[in-house]
């Protein structure tokens, strides 16, 4: 079976680098927390929501604008 891919480049201006980086590094400091917290919890983890992760984390205060709903 042959598999057709596609690249695209992206030249994004200013403004959108600094948003591009402002929610890749939230979303990298989301991943370390949850990656901490499956660490400690192990087998309590099917108990915790995603909410809970985030609140139990310390990326809240690394990256104050997340909402937790």
């Amino acid at each position: 079976m042959y598999r057709k891919t596609y690249k695209f480049r992206i030249y994004p201006n200013k403004n959108q680098q600094a948003a591009l980086i402002f929610t890749l590094n939230i979303c990298r400091h989301l991943y370390n927390a949850a990656i901490n917290i499956l660490n400690k919890v192990g087998q309590g983890l099917a108990k915790l929501t995603p909410v809970e992760m985030v609140r139990r984390s310390s990326a809240k205060q690394e990256a104050p604008s997340v909402r937790v709903g």
